[in-house]
């Protein structure tokens, strides 16, 4: 069991490139108190972040392969992938597309979000600011 409060009903989750740490994103609901991010690391069990960007609750996260940004989509903004920065807690960039999000994923050189949108189209946000 891992360590640490959790408010609302969690959505999404993931593990960092090199299993140490679990993410894990929830939905805001009446009650809860409101959406957030939680980081945990694995050895220990214990809650290590909690993030809350401001908006209505994760559809779903993706971590970067370098383990330093999560890409995340809300339900308050369905066309919307944002980026946080796991170190600063800040949204750092937006990909909008056209229909909702239902599944992301980042490429191996972490420069390209790929989204699988409602309608069954694939598409890719490329975040020039990560190219090396």
């Amino acid at each position: 069991t891992l360590d640490g409060p959790v408010v609302g009903r969690v959505q999404s989750m993931s593990f960092d490139n090199d299993g140490k740490h679990l993410i894990a994103g929830t939905f805001q609901s009446a009650f809860s108190g409101g959406p957030a991010i939680y980081r945990w690391d694995i050895a220990s069990s214990k809650q290590v972040n909690t993030f809350t960007p401001g908006f209505h609750g994760v559809r779903n996260l993706t971590v970067s392969p370098d383990g330093q940004h999560v890409a995340f989509t809300s339900w308050a903004r369905q066309a919307q992938a944002q980026v946080l920065d796991i170190t600063t807690g800040k949204v750092v960039h937006n990909f909008d597309f056209p229909e909702n999000i239902n599944l992301l994923l980042w490429s191996p050189d972490r420069t390209t979000v790929a989204t699988g949108q409602r309608d069954g189209s694939a598409l890719i946000g490329e975040w020039k600011a990560l190219k090396k």
